[in-house]
């Protein structure tokens, strides 16, 4: 079995068949990859600043050679590379939640929204736009910890892959 939680953050546009692949031959037969994906989008967001700011993040991702939307290619990619049996599923979330359930799902998004600032956003956005970002998300993080429903900031998909071996 192999567990890749953090291949689409990774690879650029043609490494991901040539790495599945590889996965592939070094799994055993009968043998599974797991595979977490999340594309660079924030689906029906209100808020024009954040989704200003992940357009800038796709376009970023594009200029790096990435796929900002891995999880459109991945079955194929998958199927490519051999593996058979290949099943997934999708989690919508959305943000903005102020209870249990949404508290986690915000830890899970801040997670991933720290990730791709230290490896995107940092890096390549004017100090202009990084300063917008981090009050971005100082604001939203202060408005969710007030107990507001922030419904302008859309929500986040997951897709979690299972593949077989045979």
């Amino acid at each position: 079995m192999a567990i890749a939680y953090e291949l689409w953050f990774e690879l650029k546009e043609e490494e991901w068949v040539p790495v599945l692949s590889d996965l592939y031959r070094t799994i055993a037969p009968q043998g599974y990859l797991h595979m977490f994906l999340m594309d660079y989008t924030i689906i029906n967001c209100k808020n024009e600043l954040y989704n200003e700011i992940f357009h800038k993040i796709q376009k970023v991702i594009r200029e790096q050679g990435m796929d900002p939307f891995p999880c459109k290619k991945i079955l194929s990619r998958t199927r490519e590379a051999g593996f058979t049996n290949v099943k997934y599923s999708m989690i919508s979330i959305k943000k903005g939640i102020p209870n249990k359930m949404g508290n986690l799902m915000e830890f899970i998004q801040s997670f991933f929204e720290l990730s791709i600032y230290t490896k995107f956003v940092r890096k390549f956005f004017s100090e202009e736009d990084i300063q917008l970002f981090k009050e971005l998300r100082l604001q939203y993080n202060q408005d969710l910890k007030n107990g507001k429903l922030l419904d302008d900031f859309g929500d986040t998909y997951f897709m979690f892959v299972t593949a077989k071996k045979e």
